[in-house]
């Protein structure tokens, strides 16, 4: 976690209107590690949602997270179908955990998998 504090103290730090190159681009480095920690916690956030619905709470989850993230139920459902990826591909999670890889990444091997056979998987 404190590398994560330290990433965005990194980021707030930037002066964007006197950057040069190097640190501008350092910066954004920085910018998609969070952005790949940030969509690791949705993947938590939607598995636990998902995990609850399914012990009998009397919710919708994927509409719990559309409302509470004040986005469209498809796009919410996206961190669904993630965690349901990520659980299958536990290396994925970890890199995105780490901001090594981001859920758009996560979303492309998604379609990837839908198209396979069960036992393909």
């Amino acid at each position: 976690m404190s590398s994560i504090v330290a990433t965005v103290q990194s980021v707030l730090r930037v002066d964007w209107a006197t950057a040069d190159q190097g640190v501008a681009s350092a910066a954004m480095d920085d910018v998609r590690r969070l952005r790949g920690w940030l969509d690791s916690v949705e993947v938590a956030g939607s598995r636990r949602l998902a995990e609850l619905a399914a012990a009998g709470s009397s919710m919708f989850p994927e509409q719990v997270a559309a409302n509470a993230g004040r986005m469209s139920l498809t796009e919410a459902s996206k961190g669904f179908e993630r965690a349901t990826t990520t659980a299958t591909v536990p290396q994925l999670e970890v890199a995105l955990q780490h901001g090594e890889t981001s859920g758009a990444h996560v979303d492309v091997l998604s379609r990837a998998m839908r198209q396979l056979s069960p036992d393909q998987r």
